[in-house]
């Protein structure tokens, strides 16, 4: 069907950008999606921040005692949220039973939450649900203009993906079969989501980075975009800083500096022989609100 059948089809409403943040355990993707979520709202766009991991690092930005599931706002056009999959399918459910009575005794009844607990993907569906909703014009209103999810680690995250196309080819026929087909076909669209790939200047994250994005590619058909983060904006290159401080009095910092440079090179390099479209996240940037959506370039197209 073509792109403008479906996209009638699928968003009868206004509907936000989602922009998915994932890479390696270590590598700041937290970081990178609160910078993203800053200049997105720094742009004038009412912005969601999803954490799915409870994150320290957001509560202690926006001095929070804890996250709730319900949007807070904690700057001019910035809104923060933390989802997990029981509270997404709480409000899955209740969106339909619309009795807040019938929801409690629904979720507390043993045989209900020992499904919840151990069904397969059952979970990662709901989240993935709560973020396609305004798409596919399915559950409780979701007005935001972007929404940027600090999402899982690789591997979890690949599963979080692969729940609806499970889902899908096992129960073909249905409500649930049918808005797992809906919630993929939202996910495949370059138009509504962005994949960002956060990786660091290393071996081994660059070395996942890469495997991720062709896993991805190859099974999906997505073309993700990668964040390199810890990024040292200088006006010089390796070679050159190789040259101008060769009399350096601290030749074991020198040599480190040249050695960071260099590598950072290379593993850009290597990056854009994948993709064109690459995000830098500077070294030295503060993560108090202000610097953080300055601190971020862009290489390539970015249509977000």
């Amino acid at each position: 069907m073509p792109t403008g059948d479906r996209r009638a089809t699928l968003c009868p409403m206004k509907a936000p950008h989602l922009h998915f943040v994932t890479g390696k355990g270590g590598v700041g993707k937290s970081t990178f999606s609160l910078a993203l979520a800053e200049k997105l709202a720094a742009e004038g766009k009412k912005t969601l921040l999803v954490d799915l991991a409870d994150s320290e690092l957001f509560k202690c930005v926006f001095d929070l005692k804890k996250m709730t599931y319900e949007p807070q706002k904690v700057r001019n056009n910035l809104f923060l949220s933390y989802w997990s999959g029981s509270d997404c399918l709480r409000e899955y459910i209740k969106y339909f039973i619309k009795i807040e009575a019938l929801t409690a005794l629904f979720f507390e009844n043993p045989v209900t939450r020992a499904l919840v607990n151990t069904a397969p993907a059952l979970k990662e569906l709901a989240i993935l649900g709560k973020a396609t909703s305004a798409h596919r014009g399915h559950g409780p209103k979701f007005e935001f203009d972007q929404v940027v999810i600090d999402s899982y680690s690789t591997g979890h995250f690949l599963a979080l993906l692969r729940a609806p196309k499970g889902m899908s080819r096992i129960i073909k026929k249905g409500p649930m079969g049918d808005q797992s087909k809906k919630i993929l076909d939202v996910l495949l669209k370059p138009e509504w989501v962005t994949y960002h790939i956060v990786t660091l200047s290393e071996d081994l994250p660059m070395k996942e980075s890469l495997e991720l994005r062709e896993t991805l590619k190859d099974e999906f058909g997505i073309k993700a975009q990668f964040a390199l983060n810890r990024f040292i904006n200088s006006e010089f290159t390796s070679s050159q800083f190789k040259k101008l401080n060769s009399k350096s009095a601290d030749h074991s910092f020198h040599k480190i500096f040249t050695d960071r440079l260099k590598q950072q090179e290379e593993s850009l390099e290597t990056l854009r022989e994948s993709s064109k479209n690459i995000v830098k996240l500077d070294f030295q940037s503060e993560i108090d609100g202000k610097t953080l959506p300055d601190a971020l370039t862009f290489e390539g197209k970015n249509g977000f």
